[in-house]
């Protein structure tokens, strides 16, 4: 169990694993290529070493006077990824900080990005930004992000989304506002069109446009069962990840331990 993990509701719950497993094993299941992840927040050392099993270096950058520093610093086109693990909601400019990060990024570069899944109603510390998928998805659209084809990953506690740099994208862009939506919003958008007045139901658990995750009905006493597909071609990394099994959910796989318990994944 590591020890950042976060304690609601007398359970564990570690951020950062459903999202980095979908982005890694299906990303990247057999490169022997360095590439460079950027770390924006905290993360396990199991989840560390996982990011290193599958050729990344990371650089992670987690105290809060780091990330003043990064947010600060001129850095362009840089890393290959980057991981936004649980601290958006913290960001006194969410689109600047977005902006941050997509410079960041190199063209072909992708980001995974994560927050809970708090209530709107309820006063949460220092919590200056709500990572509804929403409002998530608009933020990255207007920051330059094509959420057209990306990964939507809600699951139990957190949204995660793993997305690529917008083509399209003008840096005159920056100096506009909200109001309207334009075209350019409309075609990064994954839905057909952005409409007014939509929802976006956040259940328990949804997968979109996942590889590693899947998800289907039930033939036990839970109404809802998950599984991870390797690729054809994956070769194991003889490696072990602990990450919590939520109540109520099945996972049809062996390498999974009871539900309701933290359990581990062999990679």
């Amino acid at each position: 169990m590591s020890k950042d993990s976060n304690n609601k509701n007398n359970s564990f719950y570690i951020f950062g694993n459903y999202p980095l497993l979908e982005f890694l094993v299906s990303q990247k299941s057999n490169s022997k290529k360095k590439d460079k992840m950027l770390v924006l927040g905290k993360i396990s050392n199991n989840q560390k070493n996982l990011i290193k099993k599958f050729e990344y270096e990371p650089t992670v950058i987690s105290s809060s006077i780091s990330l003043s520093k990064f947010i600060n610093k001129k850095i362009s086109n840089t890393y290959d990824a980057i991981l936004c693990n649980n601290i958006i909601q913290y960001q006194k400019n969410t689109g600047f900080f977005l902006d941050k990060i997509f410079d960041s990024l190199k063209n072909e570069g992708q980001l995974i990005i994560t927050g809970p899944k708090n209530k709107a109603d309820v006063l949460e510390e220092a919590n200056l930004f709500i990572p509804t998928l929403t409002l998530l998805i608009q933020n990255l659209i207007y920051s330059g992000f094509d959420a057209k084809d990306c990964k939507i990953i809600s699951f139990v506690e957190e949204n995660s989304i793993i997305i690529k740099k917008a083509k399209d994208f003008k840096f005159l862009e920056r100096n506009e506002t909200g109001y309207k939506w334009k075209e350019i919003h409309h075609k990064r958008s994954p839905f057909a069109k952005l409409i007014s007045g939509m929802s976006i139901h956040e259940e328990k658990i949804f997968f979109v446009n996942c590889n590693f995750w899947k998800i289907g009905p039930s033939f036990g006493e839970s109404r809802l069962a998950i599984k991870p597909e390797f690729p054809e071609n994956y070769l194991p990394k003889n490696f072990k990840l602990s990450f919590q099994v939520p109540q109520k959910v099945d996972f049809y796989e062996k390498q999974f331990l009871s539900s309701g318990k933290i359990s581990e994944i062999v990679l």
